[in-house]
């Protein structure tokens, strides 16, 4: 009886301690298989450098500096959710380049948020680089450069800062905005503090907060979890910008941009297409635009693919992924071209 009753409990307790390995065992797995498919061996071997994590986490691998408009430290380099990620002077993700322009180039300033800067693609992967591309590669005599201030969590009243601060320098011709829900997608107020890198290790960090270190666990919350259904499930831990901040910032951008073209680029169904489960207001951002005088690009989703699995980067993360930051480009380069290819060659104002 007594060995009977102390194998039951050695059954008893052996059950108990496989559990827990099993479930370590299949998450191990699991996030092994997912680097490897997204990244390569790379993404093994360097655990902390390839992370989901967002670029306001402090687990995100980027240097900050709280002194510049991004957060981010100028003329810096580092990784952000797999793909490398390198600042210029003003801490902005694009080229370094001249404030003046040269004679006969055309410029384009492009002012957005995570899809401009292109959170978890390659910088040449990004649609304003792509756009670049797209227009000098068309066989007209001009040369074109997209300047591109995006930076992940800009709201309207970022974009506004960032075109007043560095945009004007730069002597841009046309303006494009990224245009989202402001009511309902503009979480950080201008003056949100960036976090500053945490001491603690990634282990740690896995276990406070494993959606930021875990490709897998972000796809497991995906497939078993509900998306957002309301705007305040938005995370960000800043503050919500009133209607009345929301159109001054526009009327704001409305008298900076004097005579130029000013164009607002409908991204709004892409994003709400992955976080909500019904777009709320699928023409938001076409009266916004009209509303302050902008000219409207809308994108068709249909050009990306029928399934949000065709947009997004992998499961569990929102942001568009190459293919669809090159039909945006596409798309916005065939709003432009014959405005740009009407304008006279010497018209660079």
């Amino acid at each position: 009886m007594p060995s009977s009753t102390s194998s039951s409990k050695t059954g008893w307790f052996i059950t108990a301690l496989l559990l827990p390995v099993s479930l370590v065992l299949f998450f191990l797995i699991g996030e092994t298989y997912l680097r490897l498919s997204l990244f390569g061996p790379e993404a093994v071997i360097h655990f902390n450098d390839y992370l989901p994590a967002i670029i306001q986490h402090p687990a995100c691998r980027v240097e900050r500096d709280q002194h510049t408009l991004t957060g981010l430290k100028a003329n810096s380099t580092g990784m952000l959710k797999g793909r490398p990620f390198q600042t210029n002077r003003f801490g902005f993700r694009d080229l370094d380049r001249p404030l003046r322009k040269t004679p006969g180039t055309v410029r384009i300033l492009v002012c957005g948020a995570s899809i401009g800067m292109g959170a978890g693609i390659g910088q040449e992967e990004t649609y304003p680089r792509v756009l670049e591309h797209l227009l000098n590669g068309s066989g007209g005599s001009g040369r074109y450069e997209v300047i591109n201030l995006s930076m992940a969590n800009f709201n309207i009243d970022r974009m506004f800062h960032a075109l007043k601060t560095y945009g004007l320098q730069f002597e841009p011709d046309i303006l494009l905005l990224e245009g989202q829900d402001y009511y309902r997608w503009s979480v950080y107020v201008r003056n949100y503090p960036y976090p500053k890198v945490l001491g603690k290790g990634v282990w740690e960090t896995a276990i406070t907060d494993p959606a930021s270190v875990s490709f897998f666990y972000q796809a497991i919350h995906n497939d078993f979890l509900p998306r957002m259904k309301k705007s305040d499930s938005l995370q960000g831990g800043g503050s919500f910008l009133t209607q009345e901040e929301i159109k001054n910032a526009l009327r704001g951008i409305q008298e900076l941009a004097g005579g130029r073209k000013v164009f607002m680029i409908d991204l709004f169904p892409i994003s709400s297409s992955i976080l909500y489960d019904a777009t709320p207001d699928k023409d938001v951002v076409k009266r916004f635009a009209a509303a302050h005088g902008f000219e409207y690009i809308g994108i068709d989703l249909q050009r990306i693919g029928s399934g949000i699995k065709d947009r997004v980067l992998y499961a569990g993360d929102r942001h568009p992924n190459q293919k669809a930051n090159l039909i945006i480009a596409q798309t916005v380069y065939e709003a432009l071209e014959p405005i740009l290819r009407s304008k006279p060659e010497t018209d660079t104002t």
